[in-house]
């Protein structure tokens, strides 16, 4: 016969005999009183930190020339909040957010990152942001060294990825597809009697796109004939428009946000009607067509297939939709990325920061997108970019 009651000694196990099983059974509880509260107060952290919500952090643009992005991301993420806690179901955790201003900046993401990780007994789940991003490129290297899982919706270079951020801890749902590999294309098959200029603003993301737009170029033996940069708060294009114009360029690569686009294109426009502009996908925003209007018409911006055509996400968008402002990708991406996350964070009861990683590594999750499962590089499985056309206020999808 042997006791109920087994205590390990060494790895083994020890069987009492009946006679001596009540006398064996007073001295454990004896030896285990001293220990008995830090068991005790173990068992409750554990179940407290399980029944705790998951914490997502949302790092965006609350203040600064960005705000609007911000304000469409925060809408995102407060609206599958909602909708999840409305399914309830989907999840075993509940998920709670913050929100962290980043003021659209490198300074401000790193500020940001640092915030959010400075307590290591209190860090997030996981991170979503940085819509901007230069705060993305910023912030990232600060949340793996943490062993935070951080998913970027917002638009980034191609060569933003696990690989080259020493991590396995950054994911991005965007698709890793080249735009700058895609504008570079384009002007190459303009032909040899093609003058091409490059203009962009003086943020890291557009020149790292238009880098690999170059390098398409050189590889095909094609050089540009101007490079313009310009600062984020440039209002005066006078003299640049007048520089294309004498000249002659015909193609011009241009890499820049909304406001700052708009004012360039009019000021192209009236001197040189003809030319062929590129665009990288900051213009594919409402609010570079509200801004342009009719000098829009023709511009050619690297987009890939737009998420609020699909019917989930189209439903979402139109929810999300304020005035005649329709929301942006970044806000379509931002709410996928939150429904991700939220299962990431509570699936398997998940407690670590490792656990969320390995989730979002290996598994695949439903969302207004469709599957989403990311690649080795952090890439999600999403479609890349193709040429869409402004004409009289609308971005045209490409024919098929």
């Amino acid at each position: 016969m042997t006791d109920l009651l087994c205590v390990t000694d060494g790895g083994g196990v020890i069987e009492r005999s009946p006679l001596l099983s009540l006398h064996n059974l007073l001295r454990t509880v004896a030896a285990l009183i001293p220990i008995l509260p830090a068991i005790l107060l173990y068992g409750l952290l554990i179940s407290a930190h399980a029944d705790e919500p998951a914490r997502i952090a949302i790092a965006l643009p609350v203040s600064g020339p960005q705000k609007a992005v911000g304000d469409e991301v925060r809408a995102a993420v407060e609206l599958a909040l909602i909708d999840l806690r409305v399914r309830g179901g989907d999840l075993e955790r509940a998920v709670s957010v913050s929100f962290h201003d980043d003021a659209c900046s490198s300074e401000g993401g790193l500020s940001v990152a640092r915030q959010i990780t400075a307590d290591l007994q209190a860090l997030p789940a996981a991170v979503l942001g940085h819509a901007c991003p230069s705060a993305a490129r910023a912030a990232a290297p600060i949340y793996a060294a943490a062993g935070v899982a951080f998913i970027a919706a917002g638009s980034l270079p191609t060569r933003a990825s696990s690989a080259n951020f020493g991590t396995s801890a950054f994911f991005r749902l965007p698709a890793e597809g080249s735009q700058g590999a895609l504008i570079g294309s384009a002007l190459l098959s303009a032909g040899f009697n093609a003058r091409i200029a490059f203009m962009r603003d003086r943020t890291q993301y557009s020149q790292e796109v238009l880098q690999a737009a170059f390098a398409v170029l050189q590889a095909g033996g094609r050089r540009v004939s101007i490079v313009e940069t310009f600062a984020g708060a440039e209002k005066d294009f006078s003299a640049m428009a007048m520089r294309i114009k004498a000249a002659g360029i015909t193609h011009i690569a241009l890499a820049a946000f909304p406001s700052e686009a708009a004012l360039l294109i009019g000021a192209i426009r009236q001197q040189s009607p003809a030319v062929v502009i590129l665009a990288t996908d900051q213009l594919a925003d409402s609010v570079f067509g509200r801004l342009a209007g009719a000098r829009a018409n023709g511009v050619n911006v690297a987009f890939a297939p737009d998420y609020r055509q699909l019917p989930k996400a189209a439903d979402i968008a139109r929810r999300l939709q304020t005035g005649a402002r329709t929301p942006s990708r970044t806000a379509i991406a931002s709410y996928a990325a939150l429904e991700v996350l939220a299962s990431a964070v509570t699936r398997d009861n998940n407690v670590s920061e490792q656990s969320t990683i390995k989730s979002l590594a290996t598994k695949a999750f439903d969302t207004i997108l469709g599957p989403v499962r990311f690649d080795a590089a952090g890439s999600a499985n999403l479609p890349s970019y193709v040429f869409y056309t402004w004409n009289d206020g609308t971005l045209v999808a490409p024919a098929p």
